[in-house]
């Protein structure tokens, strides 16, 4: 298909206009050629003939569809133009249909009659037809007469998709794009049904993702859930299912056409509303759930863990819960299909499984395999031309084995070392950067390096003063955290970065851009300068949007940790309280206004305190000095709140101290020198019932939707009786002699814990991880322990009595001295335990 650049000083003539119209209305061949050819920027001496041939083709495929014998139609075949037979014209040829949108806005301007496209059949193309086919096209042309048709509307929502998915290119390389490219991920996939929820689901392999989805699709109603890590092409996987479901749909003709509606998460508002309302706010034609009577409409929506953290929180479950229920209350109507397909990361999806309230499909994105990755990197060379070719035994090479099996990170990766290698000059020092092990963090910081690198030695897209290394970085820690704290839908104008450096300069300071000017058009072109192709995405009207959330994410850790380093640079742990009141303001501006997320953030966040512990030993004093004093809520009385409800400010700030003290605390517990300090901080320091209670305070901001990971910390003696502490991740705790009397500890993770002598009177332990965990003495009396997993335990001398231990998994696990009088358990289930129990 022609991609032609257009003269914008055409569309000011409304003569053109109207002569374009009515020959497309009138199917003028050589009259829509040279309304386009008057267009066009450059010659194209072959218009009228490419134009004849697209319709030619349109033409055979009608015939193919509908099934006209072609004798019938040779006699007349000059006078049957194919574009009267093909019903969806519009999707198949995009150039034409952003034409006629252009033509029908600009002749609503001047005042001229709207033309509307008539399918003119007369006499000879009703002796042409059989009656069925003819009967059907004139349904379908009596439906889309009306200009606000409801089908209309949605063939244009699909047009618009294809044409972004068609035209959407991969990351730094600009002439290829994710259609060529796109290899199907296999998947692990599982039919969970509601009355069996009790059972673990059967799992098959789904080994090409977009054919087993099409089948699903086709031949059932249940929802499907796609979910899989970060960076595994869940939204190229629903992209790409979009295109596929459209060809098939423009190919074979069916009773009812498969209507697609494509919604971003972020992009959903108000979720504390019927479905139907918060979906009326894309498409108007649907007002009612009973739009979907009687028509054949597949929903997807894709990335539901972006809307975490946000406002509508608390609704979010609520919400998908309504869309299974929309979903099974359509489909009990004879001639109504709907599917609903929905994506996210697998951390989100996993404590959403009591949302299911309808038997589901469900996807797990698999890494790519060596075959995988192979074809990927076959179709990348050959349609970028790219030289010299990557293999996958080279990657591997550079210390690349496990990152490159997710998609996004195997295009960043391969495109880099390519041209790393393909200029010798420039990237001789950037392939000492990949020696030794590569984590997920340093590969993110060699990917900004070579990108600046790349940048501004690349003349093509140098305008300004080049900028050293760490100023690129500043300015886009400021559009990263700009993003992150300003727009729910990820994305920011440049024009309020601007606006918002203007109206505070002092921001200059805090983001280290004091060698920025405050000139506002000199500061527009440096961001229009700055906006790579790499890094963001959707900058036709200079809105600013990241072209993958892991890249985002990657650079709102780096960007905090940095700034939170220059805030307590001056920090004096004699002077706490003035060190304290100094940075108390810019503290509440990084980490107050939106929290820090566990599923986004968190593996940045452990990637990079474990690498550099120079770092650490920097930021562990200041950090727990500060966090001790905001628990006690001393800065809210000095207005340092950003939200109407001061404690929302609070609990944002406080979670993301906690998240690096409990890191750090966590990784560095061998280190004498930081275990001697600041080992007991959580122990002694913080009073966990009012923590807990600070988080349960936030309706949407729970302390169980924080995710805490008090990976190897000390709790030892602490009082948790009572809380409730379902998932929580506590493996490898000092739980020694803590108070957890009947508290709530369902699906937890108290992997190799130390819980000697706890009193776990009465908890509810169903389907905690115990595994290895250390309840030597511990009073588990009365606990319920449904399918929990204490393989290899210690629970020598525990008091197990009136336990509940059915389905626990006590293989390997120490009994010896244990008290197991009317604990409930079978005999099979002590078989392979070390140890006899007495008492029973």
């Amino acid at each position: 298909m022609i991609q032609p650049h257009i003269k914008t000083s055409t569309f000011n003539d409304p003569g053109w206009y109207l002569n374009l119209g009515i020959s497309l209305v009138t199917l003028d061949k050589k009259g829509i050629a040279e309304s386009i050819f008057k267009a066009l920027e450059i010659d194209f001496s072959g218009l009228k003939g490419a134009i004849r041939n697209l319709y030619e083709e349109a033409f055979h495929l009608t015939i193919e569809t509908f099934a006209i014998p072609m004798e019938k139609v040779k006699a007349r075949d000059t006078e049957i133009d194919p574009v009267q037979l093909s019903i969806r014209f519009p999707t198949l040829f995009p150039l034409f249909y952003r034409l006629v949108e252009k033509i029908r806005g600009s002749l609503e301007q001047s005042g001229i009659p709207l033309l509307r496209f008539k399918l003119q059949f007369d006499i000879h193309f009703k002796t042409l037809l059989d009656k069925p086919a003819y009967t059907k096209i004139v349904e379908f042309q009596r439906r889309i007469q009306s200009e606000e048709s409801d089908e209309l509307q949605l063939l244009r929502h699909v047009h618009g998709l294809l044409h972004t998915i068609d035209s959407e290119t991969l990351p730094l390389v600009e002439d290829s794009s994710l259609v060529q490219v796109y290899t199907p991920p296999t998947a692990d996939y599982y039919e969970y049904r509601i009355d069996e929820s009790e059972k673990k689901p059967k799992k098959t392999k789904a080994g090409d993702v977009i054919f087993s989805l099409i089948d699903n699709i086709e031949k059932g109603r249940e929802p499907i859930i796609l979910h899989g890590e970060p960076g595994h092409g869940k939204t190229s996987t629903m992209k790409m299912l979009v295109r596929a479901l459209s060809i098939k749909n423009n190919h074979v003709y069916t009773e009812q056409p498969l209507f697609i509606l494509f919604f971003e998460f972020k992009h959903l508002r108000q979720l504390n509303r019927a479905v139907h309302f918060v979906i009326h706010d894309h498409f108007s034609c649907i007002k009612e759930p009973s739009f979907f009577t009687g028509k054949r409409v597949l929903m997807i929506f894709d990335g539901m863990d972006e809307k975490q953290a946000t406002a509508d929180e608390s609704f979010l479950n609520d919400f998908v819960k309504g869309l299974f229920h929309l979903s099974a209350r359509v489909n009990k109507e004879s001639g109504s299909q709907l599917n609903i397909v929905l994506t996210g990361r697998t951390q989100f999806f996993l404590p959403m499984r009591h949302c299911l309230v309808a038997d589901s499909c469900i996807y797990e994105l698999d890494n790519f395999s060596d075959q995988q990755t192979d074809r990927w990197l076959a179709a990348y060379f050959k349609a970028t031309g790219k030289k010299p070719e990557i293999t996958r035994e080279q990657l591997r090479g550079y210390h690349l084995t496990d990152l490159i099996k997710q998609p996004i990170l195997l295009t960043i990766c391969t495109t880099m070392i390519s041209d790393i290698l393909a200029d010798k000059n420039r990237g001789g020092d950037f392939i000492d950067k990949f020696k030794g092990e590569i984590s997920i963090s340093k590969i993110y910081a060699i990917i900004v390096d070579w990108t600046y690198k790349k940048r501004h030695q690349s003349g093509n897209r140098e305008r300004g003063t080049k900028r050293t290394l760490q100023e690129f970085k500043n300015i886009l820690y400021y559009i990263a955290l700009s993003v992150f704290h300003h727009s729910e839908n990820q994305q920011v104008r440049v024009s309020h970065l601007v606006d918002h450096l203007c109206k505070h300069p002092e921001l200059k300071e805090a983001y280290n851009l004091g060698f920025l000017e405050h000139d506002r058009d000199k500061l527009t072109e440096e961001f229009k300068d700055i906006v790579v192709l790499f890094y963001f995405k959707g900058t036709e009207d200079w809105s600013i949007e990241f072209a993958h959330k892991s890249i985002h994410d990657y650079l709102v850790v780096d960007a905090t940790i940095f700034l939170l380093c220059n805030i307590f640079e001056g920090f004096n742990l004699d002077r706490i309280e003035r060190s304290c009141n100094q940075c108390a303001s810019e503290l509440y501006e990084l980490l107050g206004k939106t929290p820090l997320h566990p599923d986004s953030h968190l593996r940045f966040l452990q990637d990079m305190v474990k690498q550099d512990r120079d770092m650490v030993m920097k930021l562990i004093g200041p950090v727990t000095t500060f966090l001790e004093k905001a628990l006690d809520h001393i800065y809210l009385k000095e207005g340092l709140h950003l939200h109407k409800n001061p404690l929302k400010t609070e609990a944002y700030i406080i979670s993301g101290l906690f998240y690096l003290v409990t890191t750090i605390l966590g990784l560095y517990a061998d280190d004498e020198e930081i275990t001697t300090a600041y080992g007991s901080f959580i122990r002694e320091k913080i009073n966990l019932h009012l923590f807990i209670g600070l988080f349960n305070s936030i309706e949407e901001f729970g302390f169980l939707s924080r995710k805490f990971i008090f990976y190897r910390i000390d709790l030892s003696e602490v009082d948790l009786r009572g809380e409730i502490l379902e998932r929580v991740q506590l493996t490898k705790a000092n739980l020694r002699e803590v108070n957890l009397n009947v508290t709530y500890l369902c699906e937890a993770n108290l992997k190799g814990a130390r819980l000697v002598g706890a009193n776990l009177r009465g908890a509810n332990l169903v389907g905690t991880n115990l595994v290895e965990a250390d309840l030597a003495g511990a009073n588990l009396a009365g606990a319920r322990l449904v399918g929990a997993n204490l393989r290899g335990a210690n629970l020598r001398g525990a008091n197990l009595k009136e336990a509940i231990l059915e389905g626990a998994n006590l293989q390997g696990a120490i009994l010896e001295g244990a008290i197991l009088k009317k604990a409930t358990y079978t005999k099979g289930q002590l078989k392979k335990t070390i140890g006899t129990p007495w008492g029973i």
